[in-house]
């Protein structure tokens, strides 16, 4: 991890990080796609509303392909930069939060959960 850290992020995450390494729960990097989760996006496609429970995401990890996040309202970078498309992340996920979405068809409204991987920590470029 230090070695992919050295490569493709900058110094201020290194830095960011330094400090926030010992923690339990699941670790990302990786560049962001797409500043909403791919599977947000298909169902406003199909005529869904999803709530808004903080910024979705798809991050294309170099070893493993897309994976889709959500960084909850409140979950500010340890670099203090904004997340946008091509920039380097890295971080702490746990558990997952599901993205209530709803279509109204008729007199029938739909709901549909879609679940994303829970960023807690995190730091950018």
């Amino acid at each position: 991890m230090i070695i992919f850290l050295l490569l493709v992020t900058s110094c201020e995450i290194a830095y960011a990080f330094s400090t926030s390494l010992f923690v339990y729960g699941g670790l990302f990097a990786g560049k962001v796609s797409e500043v909403k989760a791919t599977e947000i996006e298909e169902k406003e496609n199909d005529g869904f509303t999803c709530l808004d429970v903080g910024m979705t995401i798809t991050i294309d990890r170099p070893i493993k392909g897309p994976e889709t996040y959500i960084i909850p309202t409140g979950t500010m970078s340890k670099t203090g930069k904004d997340v946008s498309v091509n920039s380097w992340i890295m971080g702490k996920y746990e558990g997952t939060t599901s993205v209530t979405c709803e279509k109204q068809e008729g007199e029938t409204t739909i709901i549909e959960e879609v679940d994303l991987n829970t960023i807690t920590l995190f730091g950018n470029s």
